[in-house]
């Protein structure tokens, strides 16, 4: 004679609130949080910038690099939340609808936060320099920022151009029967 079980386990319940508390998590990100992080993350990097381009400000070269970093992270905060949003109106998501539109999401997506971190470096080196040696020309220092910033995009460019190479293809070649 079979005995057959049908009760709930304990585990079977533990299991059952971890998805639910998953998929709340989950609606709880995409519903509110991403739209949050894209309008005060943008609202909030943009009177970050109006300030550090005043006047008082845009002679020192620190707050010329943080005003280049917000407005890298206004780029990155609209391409990562920008994602989670577009969720919101349509069903397939935004990497999915073309190759290419992969292909340049990818690689903003990568480059800005390369550019974003490699911003900070450049930060430390120049306060660093600014305070160690004097290194106080303020009439080049609109120069420096310009050349530093644009060797930086330069460098981030050519080492995120592979992303326009490998993503669309298969990995995987199709093995063809042997007849």
């Amino acid at each position: 004679m079979m005995n057959n079980n049908f009760t709930i386990s304990n585990d079977d319940i533990h299991h059952t609130e971890q998805i639910s508390s998953f998929i709340d998590l989950r609606f709880f990100l995409v519903r509110i949080f991403y739209p949050c992080l894209l309008a005060w993350g943008t609202i909030g990097n943009a009177l970050c910038l109006r300030v550090l381009l005043s006047k008082k400000f845009l002679k020192n070269s620190t707050c010329q690099y943080l005003a280049v970093l917000a407005v890298i992270d206004i780029l990155f905060i609209l391409m990562r939340s920008g994602k989670h949003v577009y969720k919101l109106f349509r069903v397939t998501p935004i990497f999915n609808t073309s190759k290419w539109i992969c292909r340049i999401l990818t690689f903003f997506s990568s480059a800005l936060a390369h550019m974003a971190s490699w911003i900070l470096v450049i930060v430390s080196f120049d306060r660093y320099l600014i305070v160690t040696s004097g290194y106080r020309r303020h009439s080049s220092s609109v120069n420096r920022v310009f050349c530093s910033t644009s060797v930086l995009i330069a460098i981030v460019v050519l080492c995120n151009l592979y992303y326009f190479f490998i993503l669309g293809k298969s990995s995987i070649k199709e093995i063809k029967p042997i007849p």
